[in-house]
C-alpha cells in the first residue's frame, strides 16, 4: 500500500479528531489520546504553514537571483564594450578582465591562375579515377569455364 502524503494524513487526523469529539462522554478511555491528537494536529498545521512560508521565501529569493544576474550581465556587457573601445578589440590585456579579445584574422593566401588550373586538373583526374574504379567494381566477375573430361 502506498504511503499517504503529509496533507492527506493531516486531513485524516482532523476528521478523526472532529468526529471523535462528540463521542468523548461515551468513551472516556480515549479522551487522553484525543487531546494528544489535538496537540499533534496543531503542531502539524503549524509546520505546514511554516513550510508554505519557506516555499514562498525560496521563490522570492530565486526571483531576486534572476534579476540580479540580468543586471550583472548588462553591466558586464557595458564594461566589456568600453574596455574593448579603450584597449582595442584584439588587445591581449582584455584576458586580464575575463574578456575574450577578438581573434586576429590573417589574410588568405591568393593563388595564381596557374595554381588554380593545376588544382582543378588534379581534382578532375581524381574524379575520373574514382569513376573508373566504381565502373570496374560494378562489372560482374568473370569466372573461367570448367572443362569436363
Amino acid at each position: 500500500m502506498p504511503t499517504k502524503r503529509f496533507k492527506e494524513q493531516l486531513m485524516d487526523w482532523k476528521v478523526l479528531h472532529d468526529n471523535l469529539a462528540p463521542h468523548l462522554p461515551d468513551m472516556p478511555l480515549v479522551a487522553d489520546d484525543h487531546a494528544a491528537l489535538a496537540q499533534v494536529l496543531a503542531q502539524a498545521l503549524d509546520l505546514e504553514n511554516k513550510q508554505d512560508a519557506a516555499r514562498s521565501a525560496l521563490r522570492d529569493l530565486n526571483q531576486q537571483r534572476k534579476e540580479t544576474r540580468k543586471q550583472g550581465q548588462a553591466v558586464q556587457r557595458r564594461l566589456a564594450v568600453k574596455l574593448k573601445g579603450t584597449l582595442g578589440e584584439q588587445n591581449e590585456k582584455l584576458i586580464e578582465f575575463a574578456i575574450k579579445p577578438r581573434q586576429r584574422q590573417f589574410p588568405r593566401q591568393q593563388r595564381s591562375a596557374a595554381e588554380k588550373a593545376a588544382r582543378a586538373a588534379s581534382r578532375a583526374a581524381a574524379k575520373a579515377a574514382a569513376a573508373k574504379a566504381a565502373e570496374k567494381a560494378a562489372e560482374p566477375p568473370t569466372t573461367p569455364n570448367p572443362t569436363t573430361p
